[in-house]
């Protein structure tokens, strides 16, 4: 027997095989890193003078995982990118057999990524994904068969910076944490996730559904709430004569996306949104015009496949309302608006080409069907108005303690006709008060 054994392991194929063997795990053990440590940042450097850098970097040659530590990316100029604490990726060797791509986890630690959007509208990383794009890269690829059991972010971090806006913008999301379950590229195969960010403004973000991607499909319920109007303020504020508005905003919804066969379809559920305190004034103003204890939407409905918006009431409550018209008859409300800006003046008329009859542009069906849209009920209750108007020779001041209103209403618009309806009509007025 040791004879056949010793006979055995010189023949040259057990050779090879044992010096492979040897070869894979002393690599594993001594050569993965610093490889890795050499070869990367090189790469990334000569695609696109990005800078990587890394910490650690192990190989475990039985459980088939990496982990790298303390990874750093930068722009050419020293700009942070992306970093994190810890990236771990345990492969299934599995997956050799079963023709997938399977991995049995997937974790990253404390992420830190800062986008920004700079002010000719590109994105700080633009350059680096066209450099790492591939020239022999062609659409409509089918997607790798990939199976993921588990990926996990934790305690990640989203800074965003938006240098488009007037003034600028920024914030960050964090914590940021994800959970994905059974990711799958899998033909109709579905993925169980869940997301949940804070922003640095305070607001939260928590989204928990089901994911598909062949085909691609997702369903689940997103909640939003604690967010500062006036910290997003930037976005409309140029364009606006207008204080930072306060108060703050929750919205939650269920919905359902799909993608198939180059045709998207979008339906919205249970759309709810509630805006507290909100607070509207001139940008020199000391008070506020419109103020709102509460504004609120419930039992929305949106389907982008059928072209049908469904309100199921609009609630507003509490507040007042101070209005002011001038002698030439203009609401101040008016000066809100910022005034637009002349078009310039066109160098030559454009050459004009007498219109074919094939050239005549034909309604799509989806056009040709319209938007319905309906309102179940509105309802306004507790509002108090005050009115000055400099229009007379004497100024006249309207005051009213509480203005009640309701209705509801259905409109079809983009079609053939536009048609609106306007129903169960209510109105009531006390505290009436005039002052000359």
């Amino acid at each position: 027997m040791l004879a056949r054994l010793r006979s055995l392991l010189l023949k040259t194929p057990v050779k090879v095989a044992f010096g492979l063997v040897a070869a894979y795990f002393l690599f594993a053990w001594f050569g993965f890193e610093p490889l890795l440590k050499w070869a990367a940042p090189k790469y990334l450097a000569d695609k696109s003078r990005h800078a990587l850098s890394l910490e650690t970097a192990k190989f475990d040659p039985l459980r088939l995982s990496v982990e790298l530590k303390g990874l750093k990316l930068t722009e050419p100029d020293g700009q942070p990118l992306l970093s994190f604490a810890r990236l771990f990726v345990d492969f299934d060797a599995a997956s050799l057999f079963n023709r997938a791509w399977t991995f049995d986890e997937i974790r990253l630690t404390a992420p830190d990524a800062r986008v920004e959007l700079r002010a000719d509208g590109s994105l700080n990383w633009s350059a680096l994904i066209e450099a790492l794009k591939s020239e022999d890269e062609e659409e409509d690829q089918p997607l790798p068969r990939l199976l993921i059991r588990h990926v996990a972010l934790e305690k990640g971090r989203v800074g965003f910076v938006d240098r488009k806006v007037a003034g600028g913008f920024e914030t960050a999301f964090n914590p940021l944490d994800l959970t994905l379950h059974d990711l799958s590229t899998l033909p109709n195969d579905r993925d169980r996730y869940t997301l949940a960010a804070t922003t640095q403004a305070g607001a939260r973000i928590r989204v928990k559904g089901e994911l598909m991607l062949n085909p691609f499909a997702a369903s689940g319920d997103l909640g939003i709430d604690q967010v500062t109007l006036a910290r997003y303020w930037p976005y409309v504020g140029a364009k606006l004569n207008m204080a930072p508005p306060a108060g703050t905003l929750a919205a939650s919804l269920r919905y359902r996306v799909a993608y198939a066969d180059k045709r998207l379809s979008l339906l919205l559920d249970q759309l709810g949104v509630e805006v507290a305190g909100l607070g509207l004034r001139g940008k020199d103003a000391k008070q506020d015009a419109v103020a709102l204890e509460r504004l609120a939407l419930s039992g929305g409905r949106f389907d982008l496949e059928k072209r049908q918006l469904e309100l199921g009431e609009i609630a507003l409550s509490g507040g007042h309302l101070a209005l002011r018209r001038d002698r030439e008859g203009r609401l101040d409300l008016l000066d809100w608006l910022s005034p637009a800006a002349p078009d310039a003046a066109p160098d030559a008329a454009p050459e004009t080409k007498p219109a074919t009859a094939t050239a005549a542009a034909k309604p799509t069906p989806e056009a040709a069907t319209g938007w319905r849209i309906d309102l179940a009920k509105f309802s306004l209750n507790g509002l108090g108005i005050q009115f000055n108007d400099a229009g007379f020779a004497t100024p006249l001041d309207a005051e009213v303690g509480n203005l009640q209103l309701g209705f509801k209403a259905s409109a079809e618009v983009g079609g053939a006709a536009t048609r609106a309806r306007l129903e169960g009509l209510g109105v009531s007025l006390s505290g009436i008060r005039l002052v000359s």
